[in-house]
């Protein structure tokens, strides 16, 4: 469940609305921000089991130069408050499994296909039994990597 601070809230409550919305792609220390001024169009699904978002990104001045791919994305949805401000509240993380870069008549584009944690553990087959003693004091995500192979890394799932 998400949780909004006071200034989201307050801000929703507001006459009219001006919606934003905001895109981190992050790898290791590269980061990434892409706001409306950038950002086209975000078609993005949350479901308990499922996460997906196909995002859509202006690069008519060809600054977007890499596929992105590999990259945790994080879209967060918010307001502009009344004082000029913005807020935002981000969603689960998404990782860019696949991306392209296209053109349209004078525009220049680039699309990116995002999927989160259980899709890409569904997409790799995860899906063998692991049984795990009474006894055994190990932490969730010791039992994840341990799933995932040594290889994989928590911080960056998939490297696809």
């Amino acid at each position: 469940m998400r949780t909004l601070n006071d200034s989201l809230i307050a801000a929703q409550k507001a006459p009219s609305l001006d919606t934003i919305a905001r895109i981190v792609l992050e790898q290791g220390v590269n980061t990434h921000t892409f706001t409306r001024t950038r950002i086209l169009g975000i078609n993005h699904s949350e479901r308990l089991w499922s996460s997906q978002a196909t995002i859509t990104l202006n690069n008519s001045d060809k600054a977007l130069n890499q596929d992105f791919k590999g990259y945790k994305a994080t879209i967060s949805y918010g307001l502009l408050t009344d004082t000029g401000g913005s807020e935002y509240s981000a969603c689960a993380p998404l990782w860019v499994k696949d991306s392209h870069f296209f053109s349209s008549g004078n525009n220049l584009y680039w699309t990116g296909y995002c999927r989160g944690l259980f899709d890409l553990l569904q997409e790799d087959k995860a899906s063998y039994d692991h049984k795990v003693l009474s006894t055994d004091v190990s932490t969730v995500k010791t039992h994840i990597a341990n799933l995932l192979g040594a290889s994989a890394g928590i911080g960056v799932p998939f490297n696809h």
